[in-house]
């Protein structure tokens, strides 16, 4: 025979499970019409990083240039 705590048990698992699915459909319902996938912040710089080299360090341009160089 079940007793008075697994009936409290089994409730309290039920109540957290509806306000849990709860909250996930307010956030999925929250922007309903807006296509934007943009999570917010700043896009990919897609530029290489101008870096500090020491001096005498010089990184090569293009590979036609190194390609010349070892001509």
């Amino acid at each position: 025979m079940l007793s008075f705590d697994y009936f409290l048990l089994v409730l309290a698992h039920l109540i957290v499970l509806m306000y849990v699915s709860y909250r996930i459909a307010q956030l999925r319902n929250r922007n309903p019409g807006s296509d934007d996938d943009d999570d917010g912040g700043s896009g990919f710089d897609l530029t290489p990083p101008k870096l500090d080299l020491p001096p005498g360090v010089r990184l090569p341009d293009d590979v036609h240039d190194e390609v010349e160089m070892m001509a």
